[in-house]
C-alpha cells in the first residue's frame, strides 16, 4: 500500500467537520476525569491560594460515589444467555450460549464491559466497546475479543441518536502502536510497515493520552475510518408465505436454476445497510473494504450514560455521573477549606508588627496563615498577635448539608454506602434493603442504557461467532459438534433471543445453579446430576454416595410399591367377591319379587274370573224371579172371574 491523499482527505474532512461540535463535550469529559482524580480547583484558584500561602485542599466525595456505582455493576454482572423461541432450537441456542460465555469469561469480556461502564456512562458519559479478532493464540480461527475505546480516541457522528448506530454516518478512531503491534494487526502489510519512517505528531485527537509522548518512542498512528453505506442486493421472495432470503452476488446461474424449479418465487431488490472500513498507518492506506468480521455492521457499540439527542447544546448532550456533581463538590471544597482556615487562625491568626521590630521579618510569615500587618515605627506596640475571629456555627451545618447534597444529586443514600442513618432506629435489614432498592431506581436510566448497549453487543457477537468460528473451533469451545442450523443467519433473527442470566465463573457453575433451581421447584432431577455439575472438589466420592443413596431409596420405593400393589390387588379381589355376592343376593331378591308378582297376578285373575261369573249369574236370577212373579199374579185373577 502507499500514501493515498484522496482517501486520507475523506477521513480528515469528516474529522474537521465534526470535531468543532465534538470538542464541546470532550472538553467537559476531560474536566469530569480531572474531578474524579482530585484535580478540582481551577488554575486561577490555585494561583490565588498559593499567593495567600494556603493549600488547594480537595475532599473528594465524587470518587466515592463513582466507585460505588461501578462496584455495584461489577458485583451484579449478568451473563449472556441465548433462549430459544421453540423447542427445536434448544441445542443450537445452548451452543451459542457456551460460545458467548467463552468470549466473555475466558477472553476477558466481562472485565472490558465493566471498564467501559466505568470510563463511559459513570465518569465521562461515553465510551465504546470494539469487537476484533485476535489471531495471536489461534492463527486460523482467531479469538473474538473486546476492547474499550475512550472518548479521547474516537470521532463519532455528532448527530447519531440510536445505540445500535443505525443512524451513525461515520466513525473514526486512533491509537498509537509500535511497529510490531501494527504487524500483528495487519499481517498482510508486514513489508510495507517496515518501510514506514518514524511518525510525526499532528493536531488530531489532542486529548488522547497515548499521543503525549510519541516523540520519545517508536510509535505510529493507527487510524480507522468507518463509513455507513447502502448497496442494492437481490432477495428471493415467496409471495405465498412472505419468506425471503438474500441472494449473494456472483450466483446468477444458480438463481436461474432455482427459479426454473420453483417458478412461484419472485426476485426483487432492496437497499441493504453496510459499512466500509479504511485503515491508515501514518496516513498510508493499508486496508479499504468491508468490515473484517463480516457482520455488515460497525464492529463496536457505544456505552452512554445520560444522552438527550434533542438537546441543542453539544456540551451537555452526553453526561455521566460526575457532571452534575462538579459544582457541589467545588463549593464543598471551598467551604471546608475556609473552615480549616478559620480553625488554623485560632492557633495563630497573624501578627501586627512595627517596622524594624524584628531581625528577620520573614520569620513572621512562616507561622500561622502567614499574615503580617506592618505599622510605622512608634505607631504600635512592637510585635503583637492579632486576635482570631470566631467560627460561625452555621458553617458546620452548611458543610454537612453540602455533603448530603452531593449524595442526593449522585442518586445514592447511606444504605447504599453501607452507613447507618443517624438518629433512626431500624429493625433488621428490611428497611435498609428497601432504601438500597429505592436508591438504585434513581440510577435506572444509567443501567437501562447500559443493558441496551450490552444487548446490541451480544447480537453482534453472536453474528461474529457464526461468521468466523469454524466447526472445529465450536467443538473446542463447547465440547459439541455444531448443529445443522448453527451457521444459519436467520436462526439468530427469528428462532432465539438474547437475555441476561446470573454470571458464574464457569459454565458448570451456571448449569449447577439451573439444576439446583429446578430441584428446588420440585422437578424430578436426580441429586447425582446436580452433584455432577457442582463446582466442588473431590465430588466423585460424593456422587457415588448420592447414587447409592438414591438407588437404595429407589429399591425401597420399589418394594413399597410392590407391597402397595399386592395389597391393592387383594382388596380388589375381596371387593370383586363382595360385589359378586351382592349381585347374587340382588338377583335372588329380584327373582323372589318376580315370583311374588306372579302369584299376586294369578290371584287377581281368579278374583276377576269369579266376579265375571257372578255378573253372568245375576241376570239369569232376575229372569227367573220375574217369571215366578208373573205366575203368581195370574193365578188369583183367574179365580175371581170364575
Amino acid at each position: 500500500m502507499a500514501l493515498d491523499r484522496q482517501k486520507w482527505s475523506e477521513y480528515y474532512e469528516a474529522y474537521r467537520d465534526s470535531i468543532s461540535m465534538i470538542n464541546q463535550y470532550t472538553q467537559q469529559m476531560m474536566e469530569d476525569l480531572k474531578f474524579y482524580h482530585g484535580d478540582q480547583w481551577s488554575q486561577e484558584e490555585k494561583n490565588w491560594l498559593s499567593k495567600q500561602r494556603r493549600n488547594a485542599l480537595v475532599f473528594n466525595k465524587v470518587k466515592k460515589i463513582v466507585n460505588l456505582i461501578s462496584g455495584y455493576q461489577r458485583a451484579y454482572r449478568m451473563a449472556y444467555r441465548v433462549t430459544p423461541r421453540e423447542l427445536g432450537a434448544t441445542s443450537t441456542a445452548n451452543q451459542l450460549t457456551k460460545s458467548l460465555f467463552y468470549i466473555m469469561n475466558d477472553c476477558g469480556g466481562y472485565y472490558t464491559l465493566s471498564n467501559a461502564f466505568l470510563q463511559g456512562p459513570v465518569k465521562t458519559g461515553l465510551s465504546l466497546v470494539n469487537l476484533w479478532l485476535d489471531r495471536t493464540e489461534d492463527p486460523i480461527n482467531g479469538d473474538l475479543k473486546l476492547s474499550m475505546v475512550p472518548y479521547s480516541a474516537m470521532m463519532i457522528d455528532p448527530y447519531f441518536t440510536k445505540f445500535d448506530l443505525s443512524d451513525c454516518g461515520f466513525f473514526g478512531r486512533r491509537s498509537w502502536l509500535s511497529r510490531e503491534q501494527a504487524k500483528g494487526l495487519l499481517p498482510w502489510a508486514e513489508k510495507e510497515l517496515e518501510k514506514i519512517p518514524k511518525t510525526n505528531k499532528d493536531s488530531m485527537y489532542p486529548t488522547l493520552a497515548a499521543g503525549k509522548n510519541v516523540h520519545h518512542s517508536d510509535l505510529h498512528k493507527y487510524d480507522e475510518f468507518w463509513q455507513q453505506q447502502h448497496e442494492k442486493v437481490k432477495i428471493l421472495v415467496d409471495p405465498n408465505t412472505g419468506e425471503w432470503r438474500e441472494w449473494g452476488k456472483g450466483q446468477e446461474d444458480r438463481l436461474k436454476m432455482v427459479l426454473q424449479k420453483m417458478p412461484n418465487l419472485k426476485v426483487t431488490e432492496r437497499l441493504k445497510r453496510t459499512v466500509n472500513l479504511k485503515i491508515f498507518i501514518d496516513e498510508n492506506i493499508m486496508y479499504d473494504g468491508k468490515d473484517p468480521l463480516g457482520i455488515d455492521d460497525y464492529n463496536f457499540v457505544p456505552f452512554v450514560g445520560y444522552y438527550d439527542p434533542e438537546h441543542t447544546e453539544f456540551a451537555e448532550k452526553i453526561q455521566g455521573i460526575i457532571r452534575p456533581l462538579r459544582d457541589p463538590q467545588t463549593e464543598a471544597n471551598r467551604r471546608r477549606s475556609k473552615m480549616l482556615d478559620l480553625i488554623d487562625s485560632q492557633i495563630n491568626s497573624g501578627w501586627k508588627a512595627e517596622e524594624d521590630s524584628v531581625v528577620n521579618p520573614e520569620s513572621l510569615y512562616q507561622s500561622g496563615q502567614g499574615k503580617v500587618v506592618w505599622t510605622k515605627t512608634g505607631k504600635g506596640a512592637g510585635v503583637e498577635k492579632m486576635p482570631p475571629g470566631d467560627i460561625p456555627q452555621g458553617m458546620f451545618r452548611l458543610a454537612s448539608q453540602m455533603d448530603q447534597d452531593i449524595m442526593d444529586i449522585g442518586g445514592v443514600n447511606e444504605d447504599m454506602m453501607g452507613q447507618a442513618v443517624q438518629g433512626e432506629e431500624r429493625s433488621g435489614v428490611q428497611l435498609s434493603t428497601q432504601r438500597r432498592v429505592q436508591g438504585m431506581t434513581m440510577l435506572a436510566e444509567l443501567f437501562d442504557n447500559y443493558a441496551e448497549s450490552k444487548r446490541y453487543l451480544g447480537e453482534k457477537l453472536a453474528r461474529a461467532i457464526q461468521m468466523n468460528y469454524t466447526s472445529a473451533k465450536i467443538m473446542h469451545v463447547t465440547g459439541e459438534k455444531p448443529s445443522a442450523e448453527f451457521y444459519n443467519a436467520e436462526f439468530g433473527r427469528y428462532r432465539v433471543f438474547l437475555e441476561e442470566a446470573v454470571i458464574t465463573r464457569t459454565q458448570k457453575q451456571m448449569e449447577f445453579q439451573q439444576l439446583l433451581t429446578l430441584k428446588q421447584l420440585g422437578a424430578p432431577v436426580p441429586w447425582a446430576s446436580v452433584m455432577q455439575s457442582a463446582p466442588i472438589e473431590n465430588k466423585d466420592e460424593l456422587i457415588k454416595t448420592v447414587q447409592s443413596s438414591e438407588q437404595a431409596q429407589q429399591q425401597q420405593q420399589s418394594e413399597y410399591s410392590q407391597l402397595v400393589n399386592a395389597k391393592a390387588q387383594e382388596d380388589l379381589a375381596d371387593a370383586q367377591e363382595s360385589r359378586t355376592d351382592s349381585e347374587l343376593n340382588r338377583a335372588k331378591t329380584m327373582k323372589e319379587l318376580d315370583q311374588i308378582d306372579e302369584d299376586r297376578m294369578l290371584r287377581l285373575l281368579e278374583v276377576a274370573k269369579d266376579l265375571s261369573e257372578a255378573e253372568n249369574e245375576k241376570p239369569q236370577q232376575q229372569d227367573n224371579t220375574q217369571t215366578r212373579t208373573k205366575r203368581v199374579t195370574k193365578g188369583p185373577q183367574n179365580t175371581k172371574g170364575a
